[in-house]
């Protein structure tokens, strides 16, 4: 049952990060479905601070998870950063803007989520986070607004809206995508911008699951092939998921996944 379980967990949290539709909340709903919780695998163990180095131990595990989207979202985007990087003498200038507009936002996110680390967040009901996702993706069918570019000013709110989606069941995605476009930023440059801003946390997080790993020892669930099997194939569900996400933002039409999250509240009241 573990074993399902985080192969659940994995197809879960992979797929979904893709999506506007909370992929922290899915793998919370899969995970009470099933009656489960990444602390199951984590090694109890006698030595002095033991819950402690569970608790970072669980949370790297989740962070690990990161590693297959960042792959993604840099594969998607390849023309992109790689036409801002050929061209830099050019680029430059639009690039450091680009940079610092990144680092105002996350700021503002990394004080959030100082803010909220010893906040009682779990105890946010999961349902309300879905329906806040939902209403935000709603928004969206009256959203004609496009044109303008990113700046300061709008880097601040991005990294509010952020940091507010470190509740339980509020997507991130589809916060800052949402926001990016009452911005009046275009369905194209929102995208980009929701995941830009997003990028350098979850590198960070991915990064620092990696030292834990090396420091504390990696789980042995993580350390085997089906697990990377399994993390392959979700990765080329991932890749599609986003391409989905980019096809219906192109067409304006981002707020159809609002119906979607009609599903997971319902399964959530139904299972509580």
């Amino acid at each position: 049952m573990t074993n399902v379980a985080w192969y659940g967990i994995i197809i879960t949290q992979i797929i979904t990060e893709s999506l506007p539709i909370s992929s922290s909340g899915h793998v919370a709903l899969l995970c009470m479905l099933l009656g489960f919780s990444l602390y199951d695998m984590v090694p109890i163990t006698t030595i002095p601070q033991s819950w402690l180095m569970q608790q970072l131990m669980a949370r790297s595990i989740d962070h690990f998870l990161h590693g297959p989207t960042i792959f993604i979202v840099a594969l998607f985007f390849y023309h992109r950063w790689t036409a801002l990087l050929k061209y830099w003498r050019r680029t430059l200038p639009m690039m450091v803007k680009l940079a610092c507009y990144v680092g105002i936002a996350d700021c503002i996110t990394g004080l959030f989520f100082l803010g909220l680390r010893y906040a009682p967040v779990s105890t946010f009901p999961l349902g309300i986070g879905f329906v806040i996702t939902a209403l935000a993706l709603a928004s969206l069918a009256w959203c004609t607004k496009q044109g303008e570019s990113l700046t300061a000013r709008k880097a601040i709110m991005l990294g509010i809206v952020q940091g507010c989606a470190l509740l339980p069941g509020v997507s991130r995605f589809a916060t800052t995508y949402t926001v990016a476009r009452w911005l009046a930023l275009s369905p194209r440059h929102a995208l980009e911008t929701a995941w830009m801003i997003q990028m350098p946390l979850m590198g960070i997080s991915f990064i620092h699951s990696l030292i834990v790993f090396w420091q504390i020892g990696i789980p042995d669930q993580i350390l085997n092939m089906d697990t990377a099997f399994v993390m392959m194939v979700a990765s080329i569900g991932g890749w599609y998921a986003l391409r989905c996400a980019a096809y219906v933002s192109d067409r304006q039409k981002m707020w159809w996944f609002a119906y979607y999250m009609v599903i997971p509240f319902v399964v959530w009241t139904l299972g509580k």
